[in-house]
């Protein structure tokens, strides 16, 4: 990694295209030169703490995402828990949560003239909205997730998702410009 670079971890490949195609071009990146988009789940625990490390001690920043499940844990500070004890090098201040799943970041993107267009009944509120959710809603309209993941991103809304969803919104306006 150069000195100046940002990474941004995230957890699974639609979390990568989101961020890469819609997203990694409104980091507030000062004077960083390259901002890297770096999947986390499925990689060695030693690899992802080499990075972080060279983050934290080069010129470098982080933030690290992660999907947050209220069934899985009852308050965000278990979550962190877990993560910084997977991940040593990891710093609790630098762990952003996508609440319930990234799914829900999709669905909010989806402006109310564009859901109109493709006859879905989009939820006022994504925050709650996770995997199954998301087939049933956009299984009227695409034969598969990966197909509709791909249409929401051709017309992926900003405005939209900071409106639906409270967790986007937080991200953005910390981090986006």
């Amino acid at each position: 990694m150069v000195l100046g670079d940002m990474c941004i971890f995230v957890e699974g490949d639609d979390d990568k295209s989101l961020m890469e195609r819609k997203l990694k071009y409104k980091i507030k990146n000062g004077d960083r030169r390259i901002i890297r988009i770096l999947k986390w789940s499925k990689r060695p625990k030693d690899e992802i703490n080499k990075l972080i490390h060279g983050c934290k001690h080069g010129s470098g920043s982080y933030l690290f995402l992660s999907d947050f499940d209220c069934s899985e844990f009852e308050c965000k500070s278990g979550k962190k828990d877990q993560l910084v004890g997977i991940f040593t090098e990891l710093e609790r201040g630098n762990i952003y949560f996508i609440v319930r799943k990234i799914e829900g970041w999709y669905l909010a993107g989806i402006s109310d003239k564009r859901a109109r267009e493709l006859g879905l009944n989009i939820p006022l509120k994504t925050d709650d909205i996770g995997k199954r959710k998301f087939s049933q809603i956009v299984s009227k309209k695409f034969n598969n997730d990966y197909a509709a993941k791909l249409e929401i991103l051709n017309h992926f809304s900003i405005d939209s998702a900071k409106k639906k969803n409270s967790s986007f919104k937080y991200f953005y306006d910390r981090h986006l410009s």
